[in-house]
């Protein structure tokens, strides 16, 4: 036997063996959703061209062949077209594995129906074989979200107590609210000739109800540096707030509330009583502002 007729043999064997290993397959339209005849045609075409990718002999018969798939088309929903591949059991009723997928339009059949004969081959989820060029226009859609409204406000602090004399102020926010959620960041100033504070705090806020008015209650943390007298000093503290905002449903809204200024720290005093001896004194004051603010 030549050299010739040997490679002739081991390469008929081989070629033997890869259709033996790929097999022949068919493709049948289960069902065509009320598609007109072409586009079912189409469909069945694309995913017999996918077929012969990965190796398989594609048949136009069912008899002989070791391997069924079947396209489903579930009808239009306007112009989405729910459409799903499986391979069918050639020797009795069942499925062996099904992808299904949602495609925008008929026309992005030419990357929905590959990917899923894929999918099918594989046994995989043709969630787990997306790529960029196959992703569907389905699976990119943004996502709906509840509405929310962001809000700038100015607003006047007014001393109430925990302060020596008369303060007055200003603060500044920008919030974003929901329907009975508001998260506030703010910047506060407030003082007089003895006392003042300075507050950088967040805060998020429960409105109790939805309507045009609502009271609500919340807190927060924040910077803040406060004095009092001859008492000053500045650290992290607690924000605690209850009130009630008002015209809810129109674009301009207006605050009223009371915020108290809780310091996680205690004021220092420290002056001299010798040229060699110092006092130092510490005490905690909480400061209670009465806050009125406009957003917008």
């Amino acid at each position: 036997m030549t050299r010739i007729t040997l490679a002739a043999l081991l390469m008929a064997s081989l070629v033997s063996t890869a259709r033996a290993q790929g097999g022949s397959a068919t493709v049948v339209v289960a069902d065509d959703g009320g598609l007109d005849p072409q586009a079912a045609r189409g469909i069945r075409m694309l995913a017999g061209g996918e077929l012969r990718k990965r190796g398989l002999n594609v048949e136009e018969s069912t008899t002989g062949a070791s391997r069924i798939f079947a396209i489903r088309i579930g009808g239009k929903l306007g112009n989405k077209i729910p459409i799903s591949v499986e391979e069918q059991n050639p020797g009795g009723q069942g499925v062996l594995f099904a992808a299904s997928l949602v495609e925008s339009s008929i026309e992005e059949s030419t990357v929905v129906v590959p990917r899923l004969v894929d999918a099918v081959l594989d046994r995989k989820s043709p969630e787990e074989n997306a790529t960029i060029a196959s992703v569907s226009d389905e699976e990119t859609r943004e996502f709906k979200k509840k509405p929310g409204q962001f809000l700038f406000g100015l607003g006047l602090p007014i001393g109430l107590s925990g302060m020596s004399g008369s303060s007055f102020g200003l603060s500044g926010a920008l919030g974003y609210e929901i329907e009975q959620i508001r998260l506030d960041g703010f910047l506060t100033g407030v003082g007089g000739d003895k006392a003042g504070a300075f507050l950088l705090g967040l805060t998020g806020n429960y409105l109790f109800n939805q309507g045009e008015f609502s009271p609500y209650a919340g807190g927060g943390v924040g910077y803040m540096f406060t004095r009092n007298g001859d008492f000053s000093n500045g650290g992290i503290g607690g924000i605690a707030e209850v009130g009630v905002e008002a015209l809810r449903l129109h674009w301009v809204h207006a605050i009223v509330g009371v915020q108290a200024l809780l310091p996680f720290y205690q004021q220092d005093n420290q002056h001299t009583l010798s040229l060699v001896q110092t006092e130092k004194k510490q005490q905690w004051n909480p400061y209670f502002l009465a806050v009125v603010r406009i957003t917008l």
